[in-house]
């Protein structure tokens, strides 16, 4: 197992790490801990001291002294992770900030930064944006609506919202809102290109399917259910372990093992997105699909040309 840390701190924006932040950095590099995170979705206004994102230069240049400080431990910093959507969208936001870092990030900062992503499924297929829902607006009949629901309304609004919100191949991954699901990745290795010259080691360091109705939010797809999760899940795992992922693309972490059974049990914000859940000692359905997979060593990807 490799840990990833994440250097906490409420509403860390505007700001750098603290000295008691530094130390610990220091403590993790002596007990071998390589991967860390100093900072986490600067495009919410939840994280900003004001609840209010502010300018830009309050996230990247204590990002760009973070890192050096974390890189000279023999760290490797993550660039912060965006939220899906967020209260600005992330795609922009990433952009701004990849630009801004590539103007001003020393070599040997970059040489150990890696990119962090918060790649939520949501309540999309694995290969969207490129589904036949999102494409074509693919109507459904009652009978499939009956088998793959539940849905969020009824069958008219479900293809009603499919034929209005289809998006033809000319809106690809890096349009606002078509990175949401599994594949962001992509849209920011494209950044990563666009920005650095070629690709950085991506983590998922939240992501994955969550069982809760505000990650369900496309009334084109069905609700994400119990059943829908571990399939989700399972499917993750089958995509990473058969080479059907870039190898820049390095790990899929779940969002979220466990919440009020961990160290706060007062603590229920994050409840319903627990895999272990208070009471249920077994876990969620997922817990029991992935431990019935016969787990593989990963291949490179599959290249078909």
């Amino acid at each position: 197992l490799m840990p990833v840390v994440r250097l906490f701190r409420e509403h860390p924006y505007p700001g750098e790490l603290s000295d008691e932040q530094k130390q610990v950095a220091r403590r993790l590099a002596q007990m071998g801990v390589q991967y860390v995170e100093s900072g986490n979705e600067p495009n919410l206004n939840m994280e900003w001291k004001d609840n209010k994102i502010g300018p830009l230069v309050g996230v990247v240049d204590a990002w760009l002294k973070d890192a050096d400080f974390l890189a000279h431990l023999g760290l490797y910093p993550s660039l912060p992770a965006c939220a899906p959507g967020g209260d600005v969208d992330d795609i922009i936001y990433t952009e701004a900030m990849f630009d801004y870092i590539a103007e001003r990030i020393p070599p040997h900062v970059l040489d150990a930064t890696w990119i962090a992503v918060h790649n939520y499924v949501l309540n999309h297929p694995m290969n969207y944006p490129d589904d036949d829902v999102n494409r074509k607006g693919t109507q459904l009949t009652q009978q499939e609506y009956d088998a793959q629901g539940p849905f969020t309304f009824p069958l008219e609004r479900v293809n009603k919202e499919r034929r209005e919100g289809k998006h033809p191949v000319e809106h690809d991954i890096m349009t606002p809102g078509l990175s949401n699901g599994f594949r962001k990745y992509e849209a920011l290795d494209f950044l990563s290109h666009w920005n650095f010259g070629h690709s950085l080691p991506i983590i998922a360091t939240e992501g994955g399917p969550v069982i809760d109705p505000g990650f369900s939010p496309d009334p084109r797809y069905p609700i994400v259910t119990e059943a829908k999760h571990a399939n989700y899940a399972a499917e993750t795992v089958r995509l990473m372990e058969n080479g059907f992922v870039p190898d820049y693309y390095f790990a899929s972490c779940f969002w979220l093992l466990a919440n009020r059974e961990m160290e706060n049990p007062a603590e229920g914000t994050f409840e319903s997105h627990a895999w272990y859940p208070v009471g249920r000692g077994e876990g969620l359905p997922a817990v029991a699909r992935l431990r019935a997979i016969q787990h593989k060593a990963r291949p490179p990807m599959v290249i078909v040309s």
